[in-house]
């Protein structure tokens, strides 16, 4: 490791250890030299070190055990997504959640008409959607959300862009919450009405994947939009 500079030494160190921890040269189960090494080696106090191990740990990145020392966590950036998002590192704001939600969806979708997906695929998602409209009319929300992001997460892997997989995993748990919310809010605003609007929306993108349509793609995320601006309004 190189030696810090002496501005934000927490930061500069916390950067050095995560760094190790992502590139897998410190893989899951390996325990950190001490406060005392660490700080040794990279020519800083054990206080700065102390800092950076537990920004670390408030990411889920390592744990410290009694006896043990500090080791290190399966890195799962869902729950560093998580970590970040429960201390407010970004906007909880429903609109921008959605509109990223949409957004990556749409971008899956366009490169899956660009692929050109087997009917087989298709069909899946097709079933998908008859059972989640099915548990939808029977009120049963969470095997509603199961499916739900059974589809989503279908038209992303069918991608196969391993970045937008590992993208989109990692703020799974953030999009499942923001379907619960949209559901919820949709049945209390709009009643059985909202059923039909998941059908049509999540239909839309199964037509769309059969047409090969990819200005209908727009349509669909402005429709998306606009479903999505009807939950943010205030009741009169």
């Amino acid at each position: 490791m190189n030696k810090v500079s002496r501005q934000s030494l927490t930061d500069q160190v916390f950067t050095q250890l995560s760094e190790k921890i992502v590139s897998g040269e410190w893989p899951y189960g390996y325990r950190l030299p001490s406060e005392n090494d660490l700080a040794r080696e990279l020519g800083v106090s054990r206080v700065s070190v102390r800092g950076a191990i537990q920004m670390l740990q408030t990411l889920g990145m390592v744990k410290t055990r009694v006896g043990s020392g500090t080791v290190v966590s399966h890195v799962n950036m869902d729950t560093v997504f998580q970590q970040l998002y429960q201390i407010n590192a970004f906007s909880h704001d429903h609109r921008q959640i959605n509109q990223v939600k949409s957004i990556m969806e749409m971008s899956c979708l366009r490169l899956d008409i660009q692929k050109k997906q087997p009917a087989k695929k298709i069909q899946h998602l097709q079933d998908i959607l008859d059972e989640m409209i099915q548990d939808l009319e029977n009120g049963d929300m969470e095997a509603y959300l199961k499916k739900d992001m059974e589809f989503h997460t279908s038209i992303v892997q069918m991608t196969e862009n391993d970045l937008l997989i590992m993208i989109y995993q990692a703020i799974a748990s953030l999009i499942i919450e923001e379907s619960k919310w949209n559901t919820e809010q949709g049945m209390l605003k709009q009643g059985k009405r909202s059923i039909e609007n998941v059908r049509m929306l999540h239909q839309a993108s199964i037509d769309v994947l059969k047409t090969r349509d990819l200005n209908r793609c727009s349509e669909i995320f402005d429709m998306q939009i606009k479903e999505a601006e009807k939950l943010y309004q205030k009741d009169s």
